[in-house]
């Protein structure tokens, strides 16, 4: 599997509990009252079954929308990201 919008960006989700999520994604969206993250990808049909692939592009059956994680919104007290991850 390789990206297929490049490098995914950085984001960091505040939990209500006080914890803190960081993750690599292209970006999210907001469905059914959770935040869906999730990237752009080149998956074989092999790999796509190892994932959760929330759509297809029409004219390329192995680009795909990669679910990275689903976390309730009502659980989210602060959402920052998108940047590029920094080398550290």
């Amino acid at each position: 599997m390789r990206f297929a919008a490049g490098p995914p960006g950085r984001w960091v989700i505040e939990l209500h509990s006080g914890a803190t999520i960081e993750l690599a994604a292209d970006g999210y969206s907001k469905t059914d009252g959770d935040l869906l993250f999730s990237i752009l990808a080149d998956a074989t049909i092999a790999e796509q079954a190892e994932v959760r692939v929330l759509g297809r592009a029409p004219a390329d059956p192995e680009r795909v929308i990669v679910l990275v994680a689903r976390i309730p919104e009502c659980e989210v007290a602060g959402l920052h990201g998108g940047e590029p991850w920094l080398a550290v």
